[in-house]
């Protein structure tokens, strides 16, 4: 009797596992938390084979639908990178509730030796309203406007086509975080220069190391991507970047009205301008770039970009935006990044100079 009700117990358990879970009986853990198994089961999430990424597209198109079926998740980017002696960073964080129709989003930008540019957006169904805060201007700076809460949830989600595309990716190896089973993946080897904004030449030969790391979720979500990447640019100057992005918040993430919005709302002018809702993924790969307009942070400044654009999250639909108390809030692009919108006209000025 009493083998038979461990037998159900153990048969219960099973059924309700991610299907790539390995069975105790075989797994091993590892001192990192890694298990591994000699001949554990595994159903892959498309795209996904115990050999590396077998179709990147089919994998990345599997990502965006099951993010996006979500009812709200989080989205943390941090960038650094060293040029040129100084070190430059980029922290991102994206909250999205679908069920309630509310989204969040801040960008820290700081340069070595200067004062952060902090810009924040909250969404609330379609509306949007934006603050920057920087010691290049004197106080806050505002932004209101409207925003189709569709199209917000559809380009919110992040794209993983190009990252999984352009790297040679080993075997999976089976982890566990936070009571999870994921699948991790790594590369050393970029195979194309698309991986990154930063490859300056039309070949990898430049890049002198790489490595980069994805945990993939049973539903084929990228919960984790990083890379690092040493290379050196078109004058012949080393370049250090370091990138990583989570997903974290699966149906469990709540967005909170913001304590600034009374004063932003007070604080917006009726002046409007129509502006494609996209902010770049990332900033510049030199600070020459850096040193042109506005436009060119949030425009197509690169065929590349605009092929990313294009392959990773379509035709982008406008938005209208109402101006606030800025100098210029003229900017579009492609790209597919979180802060959409507002941050990208209040924040493309500021940009522009921060990243000189």
């Amino acid at each position: 009797m009493i083998i038979a009700v461990v037998l159900v117990v153990i048969v219960s358990v099973l059924s309700v596992a991610p299907s790539f879970t390995v069975s105790a009986q075989n797994a091993t853990q590892e001192a990192d938390g890694r298990a591994t198994s000699s001949n554990g089961s595994i159903e892959y999430p498309p795209g996904y084979a115990a050999a590396g990424i077998t179709d990147p597209v089919q994998a990345a198109s599997q990502h965006r639908s099951a993010l996006s079926s979500s009812s709200g998740f989080t989205s943390t980017r941090n960038f650094t990178s060293v040029f040129r002696g100084k070190t430059n960073h980029e922290n991102t964080t994206f909250r999205i509730n679908s069920t309630a129709r509310r989204a969040a989003a801040s960008e820290n930008l700081t340069n070595e030796g200067s004062a952060p540019i902090i810009t924040e957006t909250y969404y609330n169904s379609d509306m949007a309203y934006g603050r920057t805060n920087s010691s290049f201007i004197s106080g806050p700076q505002y932004k209101m406007g409207t925003f189709s809460f569709e199209t917000l949830a559809n380009q919110s989600v992040p794209f993983a086509e190009r990252y999984l595309k352009n790297a040679n990716y080993g075997d999976a190896e089976r982890i566990e975080r936070n009571g999870e089973m994921l699948l991790r993946y790594e590369a050393d080897e970029i195979t194309g220069r698309t991986i990154i904004w930063y490859v300056p030449s039309d070949n990898t030969d430049n890049v002198s190391s790489f490595n980069s790391t994805i945990l993939v979720d049973q539903n084929g979500i990228v919960r984790s991507l990083s890379f690092s990447v040493t290379l050196q640019s078109d004058e012949g100057e080393i370049v250090r970047k370091r990138f990583d992005r989570q997903i974290t918040g699966l149906n469990a993430t709540s967005v909170r009205e913001p304590g600034w919005l009374d004063e932003a709302t007070a604080n917006t002018s009726g002046q409007s301008t129509t502006t494609t809702p996209v902010a770049p993924e990332e900033p510049p790969k030199t600070a020459t770039e850096a040193d042109t307009a506005t436009s060119a942070i949030l425009s197509t400044a690169t065929e590349s970009t605009a092929d990313e654009a294009n392959t990773d999250t379509g035709t982008p639909s406008n938005g209208t935006i109402v101006a606030g108390n800025t100098t210029n809030s003229s900017s579009s692009g492609p790209g597919f990044g979180p802060l959409v919108g507002v941050i990208a006209l209040i924040g493309g000025t500021l940009l522009a100079h921060h990243r000189r």
